[in-house]
């Protein structure tokens, strides 16, 4: 099995993360089980909401540009942004509304993202990563993961998202 994740090296400027402009799609609240087998686990794992708003199309252009003609003929993904801010967790969960995403990571403050193995109830760290401003990860949304969001300081992600592509098939094709 591959890692979890992939830095890549895309990059993507002057897209529109200004969430008071975007339209809001989701706010994340709930746990899943993942994120309660977390909360008994560690100890002070405060979980914190998370927005999701629809992205631009002329962005979601500019970002559909750096990728291969083949994963364009399998699916153009749609573009999401992601507005994290608190202080604790985006806790653990899978993204059931997608395979895999490409993350451009924006307003970066040293969060690290974490990723899970659950088994028997307990969740053990399988990889991790801590993004930078500009960075571009491929991301595999179907494994348990979560990130620790720094206090005052709001993180914006541009995220295209696969619904029907998984991420060893993406992996495998931006090689």
């Amino acid at each position: 099995m591959n890692e979890p994740f992939a830095k890549l090296n895309y990059h993507l400027a002057d897209v529109h993360l200004d969430i008071h402009s975007l339209a809001s799609i989701k706010e994340h609240r709930r746990l899943q089980r993942y994120g309660v087998a977390a909360m008994r686990q560690f100890d002070d794992y405060k979980p914190i909401v998370a927005t999701t708003y629809k992205g631009l199309e002329e962005d979601r252009q500019k970002a559909l540009k750096q990728l291969p003609q083949e994963v364009l003929k399998l699916e153009e993904p749609d573009v999401w942004v992601f507005c994290m801010e608190g202080d604790g967790y985006l806790p653990v969960h899978v993204d059931p509304d997608r395979l895999c995403a490409i993350n451009f990571y924006f307003d970066c403050s040293g969060e690290q993202t974490r990723f899970f193995k659950h088994e028997d109830g307990q969740l053990s760290v399988v990889g991790s990563f801590v993004a930078e401003h500009g960075d571009c990860y491929l991301f595999n949304t179907s494994v348990p993961h979560d990130v620790n969001i720094k206090p005052n300081s709001p993180r914006k992600i541009f995220s295209l998202t696969f619904k029907t592509i998984d991420y060893d098939t993406l992996l495998e094709m931006l090689k």
